[in-house]
């Protein structure tokens, strides 16, 4: 018996993005607040177990299953329960991006949880930002924190956002430490977090000398990896707030250019790029109001009155907080314990329509955050497969954005299909490298074509065999093979070679460093039989011996003794299971017989003939004509005179 579980393939894309699409796709927030974005359209959630004043972080699988949500304190699995060792963690319900989730590239299982700490404004300083550790092939997948508040640097901003690499793998981690002008980028990679690639911004220290200038506020990434923008937060409208950007080169995790938007009216708190990344939206906290600020062509020490655009005309009249970039391409606007949510519904042009209260929570309310995320996750690429896989299993693959009229793929195995979708399956039958192509076709006639490597990954299956042993035999398994990496049986055993004597049923999970097999194998166990056909015998060739058949036995096999007589005198005879022979033949084999057992060796017909005459009987057992052979007739006619004169 053979069973699999989902198989992975590892992608390399040469023009699109590695990374799947629905990681992201629903939100928890606030007040038991939440989104679900896996329709195409935001639908609200009333189930979650969290309560938080400003950051959270959730994150779901390629297929847009929830795994586990966050507040950067406590930890929730997917079941809304606190998950193993999830609490204690070192964020705070009122730090603006408490928390952040991200995958470890190259891992199935393991994610990093990044925290920030909230400022206290008593000491000016707190336990700054630090990273915890989930592996959720614990607990039947419900998870458990495995190494908790592993410090990065002390003394934070409240401040976190994440980008791809330029790999489109690894993953930059940015924050701003306090009392200083640096930025701290560490890459997750494979082999885990680096030492912090660090960028100044002359000038403009957080935080330094006057703890009422606060790092409230929020960071982000465009979700292109080209800019990184930050608020300077005045906590007294007279002394203004900045807002600062800052090119990003997702290659070396840099940071340079830096400029300053100065002379804010207000306390700048929420702030996030537009899908493009041409447009900077911003709003103030306390004056309620929301402005888009075109980044091209900005210079540095701006005033805020010469690049800012007013979205609202009137005072929203409620104290708005954190944006964030949605799956489907808008902004998404929370504010302070508030059952609606607002939208900015086209953010990539200056013509946006803001929506104000757009989208009802049911009841729940959110108050000043939203749960930070990989920036770049969301920037959507033409052409992703929305999993891997291994050989033998299917690969689902879509075209995402696009409203194609029709699609022609080829796979790169001599196999091609066209669809009127931009989502097809398909199975890859052995591993290697291919190539894909995708021509999609458009009304307007401007057709593309986008192309990917795959690189399928191999694992043999195993195929345990259900066996039955006598009562004290053993069966010994050895199942080693080199694709394999990992062997868990269902009694604990890692081997791969086992010696199994007992009843029962033993499952076994395998895998590499990509892909997941099982299968089972029953054991069972009979008793040995035992046989009795009577006492030792000796009877004379006239005689009928009788043994009686032997019962509840699949098979037996019964020798009889002019099989095994014709066996001693001819040992080089083949073909003699085609026995029985002809009654002459039969009649003269009786007279070979002694009494006590023995062969007569003084018999008038010689050996020889008697040899030739079985050989040829043989030859003609399944002929309906026989051969003519003068020779053989001779014999057969001294064995009648034989029999004529008894």
């Amino acid at each position: 018996m053979w069973s699999k579980y989902g198989l992975y393939i590892f992608l390399f894309f040469n023009t699109v993005m590695l990374y799947s699409q629905n990681e992201y796709n629903i939100w928890y927030f606030g007040e038991g607040a939440g989104l679900d974005f896996n329709s195409g359209q935001p639908k609200s959630l009333t189930n979650s177990k969290m309560s938080t004043f400003e950051g959270s972080s959730s994150i779901s699988d390629s297929a847009g299953n929830l795994l586990f949500y966050t507040d950067g304190v406590t930890i929730w699995n997917k079941n809304h329960d606190t998950m193993q060792n999830g609490f204690g963690l070192f964020g705070h319900n009122s730090s603006t991006q408490s928390v952040l989730i991200a995958k470890q590239p190259g891992s199935l299982n393991i994610y990093y949880v990044f925290t920030t700490d909230a400022i206290d404004f008593l000491t000016e300083s707190n336990r700054g930002v630090s990273y915890s550790l989930v592996d959720l092939s614990l607990n039947n997948g419900l998870g458990a924190v495995i190494s908790k508040n592993n410090l990065l640097f002390k003394s934070s901003n409240e401040k976190i956002s994440a980008v791809h690499h330029a790999n489109k793998k690894d993953i930059w981690i940015a924050s701003l430490k306090r009392f200083s002008d640096s930025v701290y980028c560490y890459l997750l990679n494979e082999n885990g977090i680096s030492n912090p690639v660090i960028s100044r911004n002359p000038g403009n220290k957080i935080g330094f000398s006057d703890y009422f200038k606060g790092g409230h506020g929020q960071m982000k990434f465009a979700s292109n990896g080209k800019k990184l923008a930050y608020t300077n937060v005045s906590l007294f409208s007279w002394d203004s707030g900045k807002i600062h950007l800052m090119d990003f080169n997702s290659k070396d995790g840099t940071c340079s250019n830096p400029i300053t938007i100065i002379d804010c009216p207000f306390i700048p708190y929420g702030l996030e790029f537009s899908y493009n990344g041409d447009v900077l939206y911003v709003n103030g906290k306390e004056l309620q109001n929301l402005y888009q600020i075109p980044v091209k062509n900005l210079v540095d020490s701006v005033s805020f009155y010469n690049v800012a655009i007013k979205l609202n005309s009137s005072n929203l009249r409620y104290q708005i907080g954190q944006m964030q970039l949605g799956p489907d391409r808008r902004i998404y606007i929370s504010s302070f314990y508030d059952s609606f949510i607002s939208v900015i519904e086209n953010p990539d042009s200056l013509n946006c329509k803001f929506a104000f209260k757009k989208i009802s929570l049911k009841g729940k309310k959110s108050m000043l955050g939203f749960p930070s995320m990989i920036q770049s996750q969301l920037y959507y690429s033409p052409f992703i497969p929305n999993d891997t896989i291994c050989f033998n299993d299917t690969v689902n693959i879509t075209i995402q954005n696009v409203s194609a009229d029709s699609v022609s793929w080829d796979f790169g195995d001599s196999k091609s299909q066209i669809t009127n979708n931009t989502f097809v399956h398909h199975v890859y039958n052995d591993s290697g490298t291919y190539l894909l192509k995708a021509k999609i076709f458009f009304k307007n006639g401007k057709d593309t074509v986008i192309t990917s490597f795959q690189r399928v990954e191999y694992i043999k299956k195993l195929i345990l065999p259900d066996t039955i042993l006598c009562e004290g035999d053993s069966l010994t398994l050895n199942i080693y093979d080199n694709s394999i990496k990992r062997y868990s049986w269902s009694d604990s055993n890692t081997e791969f070679v086992r010696v199994l004597k007992f009843q029962g049923q033993y499952s076994l999970n395998y895998s590499n460093n990509v892909c997941k097999r099982s299968d089972t194998l029953f054991l069972k166990i009979g008793f040995r039989p035992s046989v009795y056909i009577g006492n030792d015998t000796v009877f004379c060739g006239k005689f009928l011996h009788t043994i009686s058949t032997v019962k509840n036995f699949k098979s037996y096999t019964k020798y009889t003794m002019k099989q095994e007589m014709i066996k001693e005198l001819f040992p080089n005879l083949k073909g003699i299971s085609k026995l029985p022979l002809s009654k002459h033949v039969m009649n003269y084999l009786n007279k070979l017989e002694k009494p006590d057992g023995n062969i007569l060796s003084d018999y008038r017909i010689g050996f020889t003939k008697i040899q030739k005459l079985i050989e040829y009987e043989i030859q003609n057992f399944n002929k309906e004509e026989k051969d003519t052979n003068s020779e053989v007739n001779e014999i057969y006619s001294e064995i009648l005179k034989l029999e004529q004169t008894r």
